[in-house]
């Protein structure tokens, strides 16, 4: 549980523009996804990397949020396609 809080106290420290409690859905979600991918796959995330995908996630859908008005599509992070 230390890791977890970790990871969310690090997350939140990163971004002061007040888009802090959108990111930690993204956080727990890559938190499940990390655990899922240990316990089906054995496949092992450092916390660091959970932190970096968890991070550039949120950074692109707060950016597409907004740029919603403009018909903005999300975009595809390299990132997170190399750890699924």
């Amino acid at each position: 549980m230390q890791n977890v809080s970790n990871i969310i106290a690090y997350l939140l420290s990163t971004n002061n523009s007040g888009n802090s409690l959108q990111k930690v859905p993204i956080l727990l979600w890559f938190i499940w996804k990390a655990r899922n991918d240990h316990y089906f796959k054995k496949k092992e995330w450092e916390p660091l990397q959970v932190c970096n995908v968890a991070s550039a996630m949120s950074k692109n859908y707060i950016s597409a949020l907004s740029n919603e008005n403009d018909n903005a599509t999300i975009p595809i992070i390299d990132e997170f396609c190399c750890f699924c």
